[in-house]
């Protein structure tokens, strides 16, 4: 049952001010506010809380709040009145559900609708909105969710605080970080770093492009209220992990609503920007903050080959390992025999790929066309840097003259390439310590596959040969950057060249290569006592069909290989190494 309370007034926060000025972020702050910046009315005191997109106002608010002692004081003033919670110019009203204060006001400029079809003495908005956030409270709580700490009688009383008033046209919503309690009682977990948070809601979603009213409460409350979820579990996280995964969140607690389709375009239209881009980033001209939130993507493939509970187990780890990339590695290292690299890979094999035709696997996404038919308004999938056509004539891409000069840590540049027969592709670095590298895609149409070939050395350029060329329709071509330096600000530059595939290759001998036990059942050791350091290997089936593809981690001697996933069978691994060099060795499973 809902009922009425008074309300008790608003919380105005202190903060100390005597602290070194980090003038840089707050002309950074600044800048990214006053550039999204839209007119606000002097009547509303919610709507002066308002960011000025959807996409920035956490960010900044969060920034804003964990830098304040360093900021200016003009950028002080710039975010002073979000730090604290609103007040109504007309009588405010708070509404308790079991798990909420809803505040809101029947006059001003904040006005909510006031209808009450059912005659139960409260706005059919506010009994609406109070009915998902409840389900959202339930369906975090049923996926283990530690629900955000209660704020003591802030706001009238420890249940959590939304505020409902006039955001303007354009902004779902926002939740402000309060208070920073250390731990969370809500959780079984110890917290170094939990905050208290209220929230601002809308009274008006009429404006939201292509869904309902209620769909757009519907899709904000789970948004907004998994930030609330994250800060009461750490607020270390970066703007990527949590504006991707709240973006993520929206297809968990209400899948097909698809409101979070909208922050795609911008992964698949720039694949070359930061997978975890921040503001400190350089060569973006103006800020990507909406790359904050495409991610989601990546967090979607990466749920639906694992599970929908690593999004969890990756916060859980957040609250010892601030570095989220870290974080999700740890997670993917120790419980899903993969890898933060592994993980990138797919999914950007995957971008291009976009199919749920299982004989693409593992590079499918369930709801692939649903994504191509959004995205048929640009690339229909991911967009390339260039194309090219090789008949045998060397061809040279130079990335500082071609196409965008753009490919920043985390990320990838695609080029198609279309070949009558063999050939090789070469990639050299202007920086030779970049960690760039090359995956070449090779599709057949007829079969629905596509097989993943990865590079090996020549010299100290990554190159791969096509020696099967008969076999393949068509080509992609990824390079991938994948050093996770958060404050690199470099667009690396490279040369791919295209030439014939008459490349001597060095086998090691099989003395310094062993494979036990063999035959196998749950998991098979590599045994590496050669001097070069493995790279990764291809297990294929007896008809040369690309059942595995497994990058090695570790410079280790001895590599554990899980055979869980594999039917009982015949199989051939293909070892590269860093050198350049191959060993191919017979495999039995026996289940």
């Amino acid at each position: 049952m809902i009922k009425k309370l008074l309300s008790l007034g608003v919380l105005l926060l202190s903060f100390d001010l005597a602290s070194a000025q980090d003038v840089d972020l707050s002309n950074k702050l600044i800048q990214e506010y006053n550039s999204y910046r839209k007119e606000r009315s002097a009547e509303s005191s919610l709507r002066s809380h308002r960011p000025i997109t959807s996409s920035c106002l956490n960010s900044l608010i969060l920034d804003a709040r964990k830098n304040w002692n360093n900021l200016t004081d003009e950028a002080k003033n710039t975010f002073r009145t979000y730090l604290s919670r609103p007040s109504y110019s007309g009588t405010e009203v708070i509404v308790t559900s079991a798990n909420f204060d809803y505040h809101y006001t029947l006059t001003g400029a904040d006005a909510i609708p006031s209808t009450d079809a059912d005659g139960s003495g409260y706005p059919d908005y506010i009994e609406n909105m109070a009915a998902i956030f409840e389900n959202c409270w339930t369906q975090y709580t049923n996926r283990n969710f530690a629900m955000p700490p209660f704020d003591g009688a802030e706001g009238g009383s420890q249940y959590y605080d939304i505020y409902v008033g006039d955001l303007g046209t354009g902004l779902y919503g926002f939740v402000s970080p309060e208070n920073n309690i250390g731990n969370n009682p809500q959780s079984g977990t110890t917290e170094v770093s939990a905050y208290t948070s209220w929230m601002g809601m809308n009274k008006d979603y009429s404006w939201a492009p292509g869904i309902t009213e209620t769909q757009a409460i519907q899709v904000t409350a789970a948004h907004e209220f998994f930030h609330a979820v994250q800060f009461g579990t750490t607020s270390e996280t970066t703007n990527f992990l949590a504006e991707a995964t709240a973006a993520w969140s929206e297809d968990e607690i209400y899948p097909g609503i698809d409101d979070n389709f909208q922050y795609i375009v911008d992964v698949f239209n720039r694949p070359d920007i930061a997978l975890n881009w921040n503001r400190n980033d350089g060569n973006s001209g103006s800020p990507y903050s909406s790359h904050w939130y495409g991610p989601w993507i990546f967090f979607r493939y990466m749920t639906e080959h694992t599970s929908t509970d690593i999004i969890r187990a990756i916060y859980g780890r957040t609250i010892s390992q601030p570095n989220d990339l870290e974080a999700i590695n740890l997670e993917l290292t120790s419980n899903w025999n993969s890898s933060l690299r592994d993980m990138f890979e797919k999914a950007y094999i995957s971008f291009d790929v976009l199919s749920s035709t299982s004989s693409y696997a593992p590079y499918t996404f369930s709801r692939a066309s649903n994504y191509v038919s959004y995205l048929s308004s640009s690339c229909s999938g991911v967009c390339y840097e260039d194309g090219y056509s090789y008949a045998g004539t060397q061809l040279v891409h130079h990335s500082n003259t071609d196409g965008n000069h753009r490919l920043m840590r985390m990320s990838a540049d695609y080029l198609d390439i279309a070949s009558n027969q063999n050939f090789s592709v070469r990639l050299t670095k202007n920086n030779q310590n970049a960690q760039l590298d090359i995956i070449l895609l090779k599709y057949d149409f007829a079969a629905s596959t596509v097989v993943a070939s990865h590079s090996t050395l020549l010299g100290n350029d990554p190159i791969i040969r096509i020696t099967d060329n008969a076999n393949y329709d068509a080509y992609t071509l990824l390079v991938e950057r994948i050093d996770r330096t958060v404050t690199d600000t470099l667009s690396e530059q490279y040369t791919i060249t295209l030439d014939n595939a008459t490349v001597d290759v060095e086998e090691i001998p099989q003395s310094d290569i062993s494979v036990y036990p063999n035959p196998a059942s749950d998991n098979f050791m590599i045994e590496n006592r050669s001097k070069a350091i493995l790279s990764h290997m291809e297990l294929k089936d007896i008809t040369g069909k690309l059942i595995q593809s497994y990058r090695f981690e570790s410079a280790s001697g001895t590599q554990r290989i899980s055979a869980s996933d594999l039917q009982s069978g015949y199989y051939i691994a293909t070892l590269y190494f860093v050198n350049g060099a191959i060993s191919t060795q017979k495999i039995i499973i026996q289940k």
